[in-house]
C-alpha cells in the first residue's frame, strides 16, 4: 500500500463523525486512500500511523487546539514534513465553530485551513478545495535545525511558485551604442569620399528597421507555451497523486489466493486439531464460539498449525450488536504472544498485539491499528474477514475490500492460528463459516 492520508477528528462529536464519513466517501470515490482516526486513540498509536502517511488532515476545532495529544501529533507531522517524509498538514474547520487565530500555536500558522458551512454543498466545495491541494507535489526538503523553516519551505507547492522567467532578447549598453558609432563612421567616410556620398546615403535610407511586431509575436508564443506547460504539469501532479495513494494491495490479494487453499476449517478435515468444547463447537459446516462473561474473549485455537506467511479468510456472523469476533494468528504455544484481529457489527476493525497476556480480559489490549470501513453487513449477516501476512507486512480486507496495511515486526516467528469471540455486555455467539487458509512462501515474495 502506498502512503495514506490520515484524518484526525473527535469521533465523540456526532457532527465531526458525520462530516468525516462524508469526506472519506468523497476521497474513496476519487480513488484516494485515506484512513480516519480520532484524538481518543493513544498518542503512541497515532504517531505510528504517521510513519506510513503522506498527509495529515486535521478537523480543527477549539477543543483540538487545546488538546495536548493533538498538539504532539501535529508537531510530529511537521517534523516529518521537514525531513521530507510527509507532504504536509491541512485543516478543515466549521464556520459555526471557528478557531481564533490568536489561540493557534505559532507553528500552526502555516497550516492551510478550509472553512466549511453547514450544507452538503458547502461540504462538497470544501472537499474539492482540499483535493486540489492534495494534488500538488512538494519538493523534499533536507532536515535543518529549524523545523518551522523546513515546514514553510516544503509547503510551497509547484502550483504556487512563479513560472520561470521567459528568456527575452538581451539588449546591452554596447548594442545601444553600436548604431551611433556606425553612423559617425559613415559620415566620416562620406566626408573623405564625397564622390561616393550619394551611394552611401541611398544605402542608409534603405536599411531595414527592427521588426517589433515579429518579436512581440515570438514572445507571446513563448508565454502561451509556458502556460500550457504549467497546465499540463498541474494535471500530471493530480494524476500522480491518485496513482500514488491508490493501494496496490489488490495484487497481493489476487496473488495470495490464486491457488487452491492449503486447508479448510471444518469438522471433516480437522487435521489442524481445532479446540472442541462447550465454547468451541463444530455445528454442521460452521464453527461456533460462545462467550458469556462481559469484556472477556473466548479463543479457540488450531493447535497443530505453525504458519509464518499465509492468507487466512473466514466469514463471521455476530449475533448481538456491539459484540465482536475475529482471527488470532502467529500465536505462541501458551497464548502469551499473538495478534488478534477483530471486526464488529459497525464496521470497526482493530488489530491488537498481545505480548504478555495472562488472561482473557479486553481492558489491557494494545491496539496496534484501528479504523472503520463502510462495506459492512448488518448484525446477523456474514462478513468476510481476510488477513494476509508476509513477513512484517499485515494486510486486512473486509468483504474483499482493502482496509489497511501495517508493517510491524513485534512478532515475526511462525505460530498457531485461531478464532475468537468477545462479549461486551452480555453472552454472545459468533459463527464462523467457509474458513480457508493458504500457506505462502517463507520469503514473502508472491509470484
Amino acid at each position: 500500500m502506498s502512503h495514506p492520508i490520515i484524518v484526525s477528528y473527535n469521533s465523540a462529536n456526532p457532527k465531526e463523525h458525520t462530516f468525516v464519513k462524508a469526506l472519506m466517501n468523497y476521497l474513496g470515490a476519487m480513488n484516494i486512500y485515506a484512513i480516519s482516526d480520532d484524538p481518543n486513540v493513544s498518542e503512541h498509536e497515532m504517531k505510528r500511523w504517521l510513519l506510513n502517511a503522506k498527509w495529515l488532515v486535521l478537523i480543527l476545532t477549539p477543543e483540538a487546539v487545546r488538546s495536548l495529544q493533538v498538539q504532539s501529533l501535529v508537531n510530529t507531522a511537521f517534523n516529518r514534513v521537514g525531513q521530507g517524509y510527509m507532504q504536509g498538514v491541512l485543516a478543515l474547520t466549521f464556520s459555526s465553530n471557528p478557531v481564533e487565530l490568536e489561540d493557534m500555536l505559532p507553528l500552526w500558522s502555516t497550516i492551510r485551513i478550509y472553512y466549511v458551512g453547514e450544507s452538503n454543498e458547502d461540504y462538497q466545495q470544501a472537499f474539492e478545495k482540499l483535493l486540489r491541494t492534495l494534488s500538488y507535489t512538494r519538493v523534499p526538503v533536507p532536515a535543518t535545525s529549524s523545523s518551522t523553516n523546513n515546514w514553510a519551505s516544503s509547503f510551497s507547492s509547484a502550483a504556487s511558485r512563479p513560472l520561470p522567467a521567459i528568456p527575452q532578447t538581451a539588449r546591452s549598453s554596447h548594442s545601444r551604442m553600436f548604431i551611433p558609432v556606425v553612423a559617425a563612421l559613415i559620415l566620416i567616410i562620406l566626408f573623405l569620399a564625397f564622390t561616393l556620398g550619394n551611394f552611401w546615403i541611398s544605402n542608409l535610407r534603405t536599411m531595414p528597421t527592427p521588426n517589433v511586431q515579429a518579436t512581440a509575436a515570438r514572445d507571446k508564443t513563448s508565454v502561451a507555451h509556458a502556460n500550457a506547460s504549467a497546465t499540463a504539469y498541474a494535471k500530471a501532479t493530480a494524476t500522480a497523486l491518485s496513482q500514488q495513494l491508490t493501494p496496490t494491495a489488490q495484487d497481493v490479494y489476487n496473488k495470495a489466493m490464486k491457488n487452491s487453499p492449503t486447508f479448510f476449517i471444518n469438522a471433516q478435515d480437522n487435521m489442524q486439531n481445532w479446540d472442541q468444547s462447550a465454547s468451541c463447537t463444530f455445528i454442521d459446516n460452521t464453527y461456533q464460539i460462545i462467550t458469556t462473561v462481559p469484556d472477556q474473549y473466548t479463543s479457540c485455537m488450531a493447535k497443530s498449525t505453525n504458519l509464518k506467511n499465509f492468507a487466512y479468510q473466514v466469514k463471521l456472523t455476530v449475533a448481538s450488536d456491539g459484540d465482536t469476533g475475529g482471527l488470532i494468528f502467529r500465536a505462541e504455544k501458551h497464548l502469551q504472544a499473538f495478534y488478534r484481529l477483530s471486526l464488529d457489527s459497525q464496521g470497526m476493525y482493530t488489530l491488537i498485539l498481545c505480548q504478555t497476556c495472562v488472561d482473557t480480559t479486553t481492558s489491557g489490549d494494545t491496539k496496534v491499528k484501528q479504523g472503520s470501513i463502510n462495506v459492512i453487513n448488518s448484525v446477523g449477516h456474514p462478513n468476510k474477514l481476510t488477513v494476509i501476512v508476509l513477513n512484517n507486512a499485515i494486510y486486512l480486507y473486509v468483504n474483499s475490500n482493502f482496509a489497511m496495511k501495517l508493517d510491524d515486526s513485534a512478532i515475526t516467528n511462525s505460530g498457531n492460528i485461531g478464532l475468537y469471540a468477545v462479549s461486551k455486555n452480555q453472552s454472545t455467539k459468533v459463527t464462523f463459516s467457509d474458513g480457508k487458509v493458504w500457506k505462502l512462501p517463507d520469503s514473502g515474495q508472491l509470484q
